[in-house]
């Protein structure tokens, strides 16, 4: 947002002469006890409070200095005025404006919560966005006269209020949202409200739009809004990974369409960036009258774009979600609630990778200025240490670090072939097909899906598989003929 200073000063007519006193001079006091005049002081604003104490403005400039040569002359003044720079003058007539003070300010203008400029009008909610204000300095109030000099008028304004400050918005759109009833079972409205605002501020939407979208979702919601809390988040958790997928355009960055952070569009073509995978849940988790849930917006520390990237997922009630990094990028894979890595994770574990830092500034130097390996490094460490709280536990995420532990890895021990078959049922295939099991019984392969191995990649591909059960694992030697051997690593084999 940009701010806007206006100077509000308003110059009186007359020839500026320092006569500042420290007290009313002895002529002055004569002539406003001896004759019918007035007296008022004017602050910076040209100001000042009359009998009835409402604040109010001069509007006229033609007034005349007095001094103590020229006092005399006016014996019969109206009006005495001292300005904020200790000068005095008459005039004959001020022609006062009055204040209007911001409490009162709703008679006059539309007044809205900085927090969330939202407001029901006939009971229809509407979104007020804007892209700039400009901030008044008085605290207090504002002359309609102020406003008028720059063609404002109370049709095109309305006044935004942050506490104890008041801004002015000029430029901004109407948005129509819906209706008040739509979201009676709703409970916090505020935090639904916020978030739609948030979602009509950041990105164009249509207005049409709005409320098919949002419907839409709602009507999903409802048919699971009366099942058990646990089952309504798999439900939604299940159906936004499976009907939609991440716009990898936004990868690059710098070809980046903004139009993907609208819900609106994200719902409509079914692809998502990760502040729309919790958005999106935020509201059919609201629908479903799951309310407890809050969207986080931090940093992933081993992500290669961190710093200048954020990341959102979602806390629900006391545990945490992560649609996004639960979405397989590269794979048409439809996942079920046993392969979720990312679902309902308690803090110390979902906060390995993560660092509670809105803005880059404020993320400590020591990690900043880690280099992408180092950072990885770090994160592997911190969650092969939580593993160990963890060792009986079914969260798939901790499972590559948990399987080091009870073999007696280090952290950042590779799995090689070598030290694989000492733990993996390790067999040596013969040209057509066959090999010994464990009793010498031979084994004929009739199909087989495996994993081609090196010292290179094994380690990674182990911690995919996210168990070292060695009654399912194979690692094979394989013969390819010609004294030529290459290592298969399976847990899907049928036999003649």
């Amino acid at each position: 947002m940009k701010k806007y200073i206006l100077s509000v000063f308003f110059l009186l007519s007359f020839i500026y002469i320092n006569t500042s006193f420290a007290e009313t001079p002895t002529y002055i006091n004569n002539i406003i006890n001896n004759t019918n005049s007035h007296f008022y002081e004017l602050n910076q604003y040209w100001e000042f409070k009359r009998e009835d104490w409402l604040e109010k403005k001069i509007s006229s400039y033609n007034c005349t200095f007095i001094t103590s040569r020229n006092y005399s002359a006016f014996k019969d003044t109206w009006y005495i005025l001292k300005n904020y720079e200790g000068n005095y003058c008459f005039t004959y007539n001020i022609s006062p404006e009055n204040k209007i003070y911001y409490k009162d300010s709703s008679s006059y203008f539309t007044v809205l919560n900085y927090d969330l400029p939202v407001k029901l009008e006939n009971n229809i909610y509407y979104a007020y966005k804007y892209s700039k204000y400009f901030y008044f300095e008085d605290t207090e109030g504002f002359f309609m006269s102020d406003f008028e000099r720059f063609w404002y008028t109370k049709d095109n304004i309305i006044i935004l209020k942050n506490k104890d400050k008041y801004y002015i918005i000029k430029d901004f759109k109407k948005i129509k949202l819906f209706n008040k009833s739509f979201i009676s079972n709703i409970t916090n409205k505020i935090k639904f409200l916020q978030t739609v605002y948030d979602d009509v501020q950041k990105s164009d939407i249509k207005e049409s739009d709005i409320l098919i979208n949002l419907s839409s979702m709602k009507s999903y919601a409802e048919k699971i809004k009366d099942d058990d809390n646990d089952y309504k988040i798999q439900n939604i958790y299940k159906y936004l990974i499976d009907r939609t997928s991440y716009y990898t355009w936004s990868i690059t960055w710098d070809l980046i369409d903004n139009s993907v952070f609208s819900w609106i569009y994200t719902y409509k073509n079914k692809v998502w960036v990760c502040d729309w995978y919790v958005k999106e849940m935020f509201y059919l988790l609201m629908f479903a009258w799951i309310e407890n849930v809050d969207i986080k917006r931090w940093f992933v520390i081993n992500s290669d774009l961190f710093p200048n990237v954020w990341h959102a997922w979602l806390k629900i009630w006391n545990y945490y979600y992560d649609p996004t990094f639960e979405d397989p990028i590269w794979s048409n894979k439809i996942k079920t609630l046993s392969d979720y890595k990312y679902f309902k994770l308690p803090y110390d574990v979902i906060y390995i990778d993560r660092f509670n830092a809105k803005l880059k500034s404020d993320i400590p130097s020591n990690i900043l200025n880690l280099s992408l390996q180092e950072r990885e490094n770090l994160v592997a460490k911190n969650f092969f240490e939580i593993s160990k709280k963890y060792l009986s536990s079914d969260y798939l995420l901790l499972k590559p670090y948990i399987n080091k532990i009870k073999l007696w890895f280090s952290y950042s021990e590779n799995i090689t072939i070598n030290k694989a078959k000492k733990f993996l049922k390790y067999v040596e295939v013969n040209s057509n097909y066959s090999f010994y099991d464990d009793n010498w019984n031979t084994k004929y392969i009739k199909n087989i899906l495996y994993y081609r191995v090196t010292d290179s990649n094994l380690d990674r591909i182990m911690n995919s598989l996210y168990s070292y059960e060695t009654n399912w694992i194979y690692l094979m030697k394989w013969n390819l003929g010609n004294w030529i051997y290459e290592y298969r690593l399976s847990n899907n084999i049928t036999y003649y």
